[in-house]
């Protein structure tokens, strides 16, 4: 068995590459690679990336992507760049956790025919602060317990679940190459989603395999998923295109809908879809899940997006002022 783990980072805005890379080489797995496409190089960059140290069995190799390659082109260059037999994405605005990819491999050699390996995520600020409630959620909501842990009895449910990562897991590089990433212009803001997804229709009977510990840390800031996303619908495209082969994999369809429903309703509401934010407005897989307070918003939003946005505006002021009481006593 090739024991080489090749981690690649798709590098752009680099504001937290320094941290991402600290947490890589505090990694006590060997041997395992880094592999940088840079798709914003600059000299100052490449000197430090090219000057950076490190211990036996890890190696670091940097690729300045001239002219730029894109989201999806840059992961898919690193994906024929890897060496290992398994490959890890790491963005560069994340971190992996301490033992991380030693219990990963593990996992995998526990379970010689599976084609991913995840764990845990946890949930930080731009800080770093760990945030407890929204991590213990995170992985609740996205069936990362311990229940879980293990092979996973459907591929195709574990991903459409959303209990694979953004990164932060192993994926087979074989596999990964087969797959690859698609475009933002196909997949929009859902390529994680969509990678997922691909990878279990690829190799339906490789299992993902749960290790239940945490595994990476997911940054949250300002520099990602911007107001204009269309993430809702494009992932309501996916799954209507899917076709679950058991009672499973319809649930997990069915729960997918559900909670995708309302994003697209807000995307398409935004958008000035009226239409299509209405027909989500009155399906099943929206009720289902809809609470009173929110339909109404909804329906609001769908007749006036900026009287739904001055009313939101002014709700985020009240609460903003009652916490002001509280704290002044």
């Amino acid at each position: 068995m090739n024991d080489l783990i090749s981690v690649c980072i798709p590098a752009y805005g680099k504001r937290f590459l320094a941290e991402t890379l600290d947490s890589l080489l505090k990694q006590d797995y060997r041997p395992f690679e880094i592999v940088i496409g840079d798709d914003r190089p600059d000299a100052v960059d490449e000197a430090l990336l090219n000057a950076l140290r490190t211990e036996e069995g890890i190696t670091v190799r940097y690729i300045p992507n001239r002219p730029r390659l894109g989201q999806a082109g840059n992961v898919n260059m690193l994906f024929r760049e890897a060496r290992g037999a398994w490959i890890l994405i790491m963005h560069d605005d994340d971190l992996m956790m301490a033992g991380a990819l030693s219990a990963l491999h593990a996992g995998a050699v526990r379970h010689p025919g599976a084609s991913v390996v995840y764990g845990r995520v946890t949930m930080i600020d731009a800080a770093g602060t760990v945030d407890p409630a929204a991590t213990a959620q995170g992985n609740r909501d996205f069936g990362r317990t311990p229940d879980r842990a293990g092979a996973q009895s459907s591929s195709l449910a574990a991903a459409v679940d959303g209990r694979i990562p953004h990164n932060g897991f192993l994926v087979r590089a074989d596999l990964a190459r087969a797959v690859l990433y698609k475009s933002r212009e196909e997949v929009g803001d859902v390529c994680d989603y969509d990678f997922g997804i691909r990878l279990a229709l690829a190799a339906p009977d490789a299992p993902f395999v749960f290790v239940d510990r945490d595994a990476s840390a997911c940054r949250r800031w300002g520099g990602q998923i911007s107001a204009s996303s269309r993430s809702g619908i494009f992932a309501l495209d996916l799954l209507d295109r899917l076709a679950p082969r058991s009672a499973e994999e319809r649930d997990a369809v069915a729960r997918a809908v559900a909670r995708h429903a309302a994003i697209a309703l807000c995307e398409h509401a935004r958008a000035g879809n009226r239409a299509a934010a209405l027909r989500l407005l009155f399906s099943g897989a929206y009720r289902s899940t809809a609470r009173p307070a929110e339909a109404a918003y909804h329906a609001l939003l769908i007749l006036s997006p900026d009287l739904a946005g001055r009313l939101m505006a002014r709700l985020r002021l009240g609460r903003r002022a009652r916490h002001a009481d509280v704290a002044m006593g």
